[in-house]
């Protein structure tokens, strides 16, 4: 099992406005918690995963390719 990163929303916030800026509008796919955005620009595709803790928090993993 891969462990996620534990962040509060404004830094999730920060990476979603600069992968933003880098790639531009995300797809979006969504579930009850779990958000898929994903980018993409001629030579890289960004997959943002985030989901809601029981806390109020998020957890995110983010992956390059």
């Amino acid at each position: 099992m891969v462990e996620w990163e534990s962040i509060d929303e404004k830094s999730m916030k920060k990476i979603e406005t600069e992968l933003l800026s880098s790639f531009g509008t995300p797809s979006i796919q969504q579930s009850e918690n779990l958000f898929i955005n994903s980018y993409a620009n001629a030579t890289t595709k960004v997959l943002l995963y985030k989901k809601k803790t029981g806390d109020g928090k998020l957890s995110c993993r983010v992956y390059y390719y």
